[in-house]
């Protein structure tokens, strides 16, 4: 997959809020923590919304012939009553459901285009399954960095504090006097 970028371009933006986060991060560490609200990022990565259409339309049309299948039933006469019965039930409830499906299906539709165009992109160009790829190849690339981050601050932490004890050491050391007797007196720098 051949990633073009052009001024807008979505990766552009997430490195453009990567400096903002840097930037804020001495102010507001918690925001360096993002990543945490998004713990479904992997999983809606996988979605395929072309998939779910396709599976959506063929329930809608499943539906239809169900609903084909009752009117055609009705010229069978009292043999098929119970038939009739039962489909009629059946037709109730799942079309009440299916009609909630589509109706979510569409609001999905609605938030993945809203998505794209957050990031200043033409959904049509730049879908849903590309920009939660993106974010999830960014936000893995940031913990990663922050992470590394984390150890280098503590690696310097920890060198510091070996340095300052070993000062501290070599200022508790004894100075030999002149006549070869250890002075208990710590280390001048003017001696």
């Amino acid at each position: 997959m051949v990633l073009i970028l052009h001024p807008y371009s979505m990766l552009q933006n997430l490195m453009t809020g990567l400096s903002v986060l840097q930037s804020l991060a001495g102010k507001s560490p918690e925001l360096l923590d993002f990543h945490e609200d998004l713990g479904s990022l992997e999983a809606a990565s996988k979605l395929q919304l072309k998939a779910l259409a396709e599976e959506q339309q063929a329930v809608v049309k499943g539906l239809e012939k169900v609903e084909q299948e009752l009117t055609a039933s009705e010229s069978d006469g009292p043999v098929s009553d119970v038939f009739r019965k039962t489909l009629k039930e059946f037709l109730d409830a799942s079309g009440a459901d299916v009609r909630a499906l589509s109706a979510l299906y569409v609001e999905v539709g609605r938030s993945a285009d809203a998505l794209s165009l957050y990031f200043g992109e033409d959904p049509a160009k730049y879908p849903f399954e590309q920009v939660a790829s993106t974010l999830l190849t960014f936000v893995g690339l940031f913990r990663k960095a922050h992470e590394e981050n984390l150890k280098q601050i503590e690696a310097e932490r920890k060198k510091a504090q070996k340095e300052a004890e070993k000062e501290a050491c070599q200022d508790r050391t004894p100075v030999k006097s002149r006549d070869g007797l250890g002075d208990r007196s710590p280390r001048s720098p003017f001696k």
